[in-house]
C-alpha cells in the first residue's frame, strides 16, 4: 500500500523547518532525521530548500543538495523519509510519505503464533496495512529453527533463515529467528524490456523498453494508430508478448492473480447505465475486495473516494444521468475500491471540456500521491503537465522515454504540441541510436506467492443486479408484461374447443422459444467488454453466466404460463401439472442457453438480433408439427435430432391429448441445453485470455 502520508502547506511568510524536534513545522519521527534537518522558505517568487543536517544530508531526486530552488514534482529524501512537492501558481504543498522502511524485528516464538492480517488485534497481532489484504491472512510461528507461515484458506509455507517471500500486500523476511514485515506500496513498479507484439502477422509494438517506478504517472503520446492502446491491452493481458519481457514488481505480467490488481479504463467508461453511482462503486468493491470486508469498511472507502473525486451528493443518481466527466470519475472511483497497483487509462481526457479535463488531471496527480502507478494514453498536452514520465510511440516503435522536460530538450522544442509534428520514419531509429535506453529498475528480491483469497458470492447478487437493470427501464418492463398478454389474447381468439391440439401445442412452443430467445440473445453482447474486464478482475464466470441464464428463464417461464392459461382452459385441456411444467422448462432452457451462446459470439446487439430468425425458423420447420419427421428429407431428419422443439412437440402433444409424455422427450432438451451452456462457459473463459 502507499505508506502513511500527509499533505502540508508551508506558510510563505516565514521559514518552514523540517526535522525530528517537536518545535519543527513538519515533525519526522525518524532516527535518521536530524533535529532540524531542512528549511524551506519563499524568497521573492521562488521557494528555496536548504539542508541543515550535518549527518545524513538532504537529497533531491537522488542527488545530495545544500541549497536548491524547489520545483513541481521534486522528490526530497530526508533520512529515510520522502517528501514530494506540488507547486501550482506559487503555492507549495508537501506530501510526506515514508520512502525507506526502518523496520523493527518482530521476535518469533515456538509456542505463541503471530496473527497477520488487515484487521487483527492483540499483543500477538501484526497489521498488514494494504487495503486489499485479507482481514486474517496467516499465522507465523517458529518450527525447529524455521518460520512456518500458515495461510487461512490456503497452505503452509516454510522459510529458512535469510529467506523471504513476496505477497501481493507485503514482503515477509525471516532472519535470526525474527520476522521483518515490509509494507508494500500500492503502486506497481513497471519494467518493459524490448517488448514486441505481433497480431495476425502485423507487428504492433517493436522494441519497447522503459522502466517506471511505483507511484508515478506515465503519459503515452503519439498519433492515432501508433500502438498506444495496444500497449495498454498488453498490460492487461489482452495481447500476448511475442518477445521481450514485461514485469510488474518483478512479476511476469501474465500472472493471473497479478492482472486482477490492474484497473483498465477505456475512453468511454464501461458502466451500467441502469445502476446508481453507489451500486456501481459497491459492485466493483465486491469483485476486487476480500470477502471479509464488512459493510462499514466498504462504506468508509466509498465515502473517502467519492469525496476525493467530487461525487458526494451523486451517490443515488443513475449512471445514465451523469455527464461524461462524471462518468469517468465514477469509473475511477469504482476501480480504486480494490486498491489497484496499476491504473491504465485510454484517452481519459478525450471529449472533456477544459474545466473537466483540468479537474481529472488533478485527480490523477492525487492518485500518484496516494501511491498508485498511472499510465495513460493521450492527445492532450494538459496531461504532460502532471506526468512524471513521457513515452512517445510512432509506428509501433519507441521514439522517446523520459521526463516531460527531457522530451522538450530531446525534440528541440519549447512547445509540447510540436512534438507529434516532428515524428517521422526516422523517429524510432534515432531513439535507438541515441543510446538512451533506460535500464530495468531491478530484479525480484524474493519468491512471489499468491495465497488464495475468498471473495463474496456472485450468483444471488448478480440476479439482483439484473433485476435493477431490467426493471428500471420502464419501457422494457412494460414490454415484458404486454407481450404475453397480447399474444395470449390472440391465442385465446384463435383456438376453440374444435381446434387441433397438436397445432395448439406447436403454437405454445413457438411462443416459448420467442420469449426465451428474445430475452437472452442480447444478455452477454450488450455488456461483453465490461464483463470481460470484470472476469479479469476476479468475478466468477460461472456465477454470472448462471444468473444470466436463470433470469430470462424465469421471466420467459412466467410469460409462457400466461399464454397457456390464456387459451388452455378455453379448449378444454387439463394436463398433469408437474410433467407440463417440466416440459415447458425443456422448451425454454435450450432456447435461453443457445441465446446466451449466440450473444457471446456476436460482436454487437444488432448482429445478435440478426441471428434470431436463424434460431426460430428451424424450430418451426423441423419440429414435426408442419411436416411429419418421416416425410422430411434425409438431411432434415438428421438435423431434427438436435432440434429441441421436435422433442417438445412430442411431449406437449401427448400431454394435451391425455397421454403420458416420455421421459426421453423431456430429458433430451435438457441435455442439449447443458451442451450449449458448457460451450458458452468455455468461450467466455477463452475471450478473457490474451489474443
Amino acid at each position: 500500500m502507499a505508506s502513511p502520508f500527509r499533505i502540508v502547506k508551508p506558510d510563505p511568510k516565514k521559514p518552514f523547518i523540517i526535522g525530528r524536534s517537536k518545535n519543527c513545522d513538519l515533525i519526522l519521527l525518524d532516527r535518521a532525521v536530524s533535529r532540524c534537518h531542512a528549511k524551506i522558505e519563499k524568497i521573492g517568487d521562488d521557494w528555496i530548500i536548504e539542508n541543515l543536517s550535518q549527518t545524513t544530508g538532504t537529497y533531491c531526486n537522488h542527488e545530495a543538495i545544500e541549497k536548491k530552488k524547489v520545483k513541481d514534482s521534486d522528490i526530497f529524501l530526508l533520512g529515510v523519509q520522502q517528501i514530494r512537492t506540488v507547486l501550482k501558481n506559487g503555492e507549495l504543498s508537501l506530501l510526506h510519505i515514508c520512502a525507506i522502511e526502518d523496520i523493527a524485528p518482530i521476535p518469533l516464538s515456538e509456542t505463541e503464533p503471530l496473527m497477520l492480517g488487515r484487521r487483527v488485534e492483540g499483543e500477538h497481532a501484526i497489521v498488514i496495512e494494504h487495503p486489499a489484504a485479507p482481514a486474517k491472512l496467516a499465522t507465523a510461528i517458529l518450527r525447529k529453527g524455521r518460520l512456518e507461515i500458515s495461510f487461512f484458506h490456503w497452505k503452509k509455507i516454510f522459510l529458512s533463515d535469510s529467506e523471504s517471500i513476496k505477497l501481493p500486500w507485503c514482503l515477509l523476511e525471516f532472519r535470526n529467528n525474527c520476522l521483518y514485515l515490509h509494507q508494500k506500496d500500492i503502486g506497481f513498479e513497471v519494467c518493459v524490456q524490448d517488448a514486441n507484439v505481433v497480431v495476425k502477422n502485423k507487428e504492433l509494438l517493436k522494441s519497447i523498453h522503459f522502466a517506471l517506478p511505483a507511484g508515478e504517472i506515465l503519459a503515452v503520446i503519439g498519433r492515432s494508430g501508433q500502438g498506444k492502446s495496444t500497449l495498454l491491452r498488453l498490460f492487461t493481458g489482452k495481447h500476448k508478448l511475442n518477445s521481450g519481457s514485461v514485469t510488474f514488481d518483478s512479476i511476469h505480467y501474465d500472472e493471473k492473480r497479478l492482472r486482477e490488481q490492474i484497473a483498465f479504463l477505456t475512453q468511454d467508461p464501461l458502466l451500467r447505465d441502469a445502476l446508481t453511482v453507489r451500486e456501481t462503486i459497491r459492485h466493483t468493491a465486491r469483485i476486487t475486495l476480500p470477502k471479509d470486508y464488512n459493510e462499514k469498511e466498504v462504506e468508509e472507502r466509498l465515502q473517502k473516494f467519492t469525496e476525493l473525486f467530487g461525487l458526494s451528493g451523486l451517490e443515488n443518481h443513475l449512471i445514465a444521468t451523469l455527464s461524461g466527466g462524471e462518468k469517468r470519475r465514477v469509473a475511477l472511483t469504482a476501480q480504486l475500491m480494490g486498491a489497484p497497483g496499476l491504473i491504465l487509462l485510454d484517452e481519459p481526457l478525450s471529449g472533456l471540456d477544459p474545466v473537466n479535463s483540468k479537474t481529472l488531471c488533478t485527480h490523477l496527480r492525487q492518485l500518484a500521491f496516494l501511491g498508485h502507478t498511472v499510465i495513460l494514453t493521450t492527445h492532450s498536452y494538459e496531461a504532460l503537465q502532471i506526468a512524471d514520465k513521457v513515452l512517445v510511440l510512432h509506428q509501433g516503435e519507441q521514439g522517446f522515454f523520459g521526463t516531460p522536460q527531457e522530451a522538450l530538450h530531446y525534440f528541440n522544442t519549447n512547445n509540447a504540441e510540436s512534438i507529434l509534428q516532428t515524428l517521422n520514419d526516422q523517429t524510432g531509429i534515432n531513439w535507438e541510436a541515441s543510446g538512451r535506453k533506460v535500464a530495468p529498475i531491478g530484479n525480484a528480491v524474493a519468491h512471489t506467492v499468491f495465497p488464495k483469497v475468498q471473495k463474496k458470492g456472485f450468483f444471488l447478487y448478480f440476479l439482483e443486479l439484473l433485476f435493477h437493470q431490467w426493471f428500471r427501464d420502464r419501457g422494457r418492463a412494460l414490454a415484458l408484461l404486454l407481450q404475453p398478454l397480447i399474444i395470449g389474447f390472440l391465442l385465446s381468439q384463435t383456438f376453440t374447443t374444435n381446434a387441433s391440439l397438436w397445432i395448439a401445442a406447436f403454437s405454445l412452443i413457438l411462443c416459448a422459444n420467442w420469449f426465451a430467445l428474445s430475452l437472452s440473445i442480447r444478455e452477454v453482447v450488450q455488456e461483453k467488454e465490461l464483463l470481460l474486464e470484470e472476469f479479469r478482475q476476479g468475478m466468477g464466470i460461472h456465477s454470472v453466466l448462471f444468473a444470466k441464464m436463470i433470469f430470462p428463464l424465469f421471466f420467459s417461464f412466467l410469460q409462457t404460463l400466461l399464454c397457456y392459461f390464456a387459451f388452455g382452459p378455453g379448449i378444454g385441456i387439463d394436463p398433469p401439472l408437474l410433467p407440463t411444467l417440466l416440459t415447458l422448462l425443456s422448451i425454454l432452457l435450450p432456447a435461453v442457453t443457445i441465446g446466451l451462446l449466440v450473444s457471446t459470439v456476436s460482436k454487437n446487439s444488432g448482429q445478435a438480433n440478426a441471428y434470431l430468425p436463424l434460431l426460430i425458423i428451424p424450430q418451426v420447420a423441423l419440429a414435426g408439427a408442419l411436416v411429419p419427421i418421416d416425410q422430411m428429407g434425409t438431411i432434415g431428419q438428421m438435423i431434427s435430432r438436435v432440434i429441441w422443439s421436435k422433442y417438445n412437440q412430442s411431449a406437449l402433444q401427448n400431454l394435451f391429448t391425455g397421454n403420458n409424455a416420455t421421459l426421453f422427450d423431456i430429458i433430451i432438451p435438457f441435455g442439449i441445453a447443458l451442451v450449449f451452456y458448457i460451450i458458452t462457459l468455455h468461450l467466455l473463459h477463452q475471450l478473457k485470455k490474451a489474443k
